[in-house]
C-alpha cells in the first residue's frame, strides 16, 4: 500500500492516511449500529460489503487473495 496521495505514474491509485482514517470511520460507525442494534441485517450487509469495497480499494492483492477463501 502506498503512502502517498493521487495517482502513481502508472495510473493506479495511491492511497494515504485519510483513506485509512475513511475506512477506520466507517468500520466504527457500523460496529456502534450493530452494537446499539439500530441497524437491520439487511443494512449491517451493506455496510459491510461497502467496508469490503473500501479495503479491496486500499489493497487490491489482499482483496483478489482474500475472494479464494472464500467457501
Amino acid at each position: 500500500m502506498c503512502s502517498n496521495g493521487g495517482a502513481s505514474p502508472g495510473g493506479a491509485r495511491r492511497t494515504g492516511p485519510d483513506d485509512v482514517e475513511r475506512l477506520g470511520r466507517a468500520i466504527e460507525q457500523l460496529a456502534r449500529a450493530a452494537r446499539d442494534e439500530d441497524i437491520t441485517a439487511q443494512e449491517l450487509t451493506s455496510g459491510l460489503a461497502q467496508v469490503w469495497s473500501m479495503v479491496a480499494e486500499l489493497d487490491p492483492e489482499l482483496a483478489r487473495r482474500m475472494a479464494g477463501y472464500g467457501g
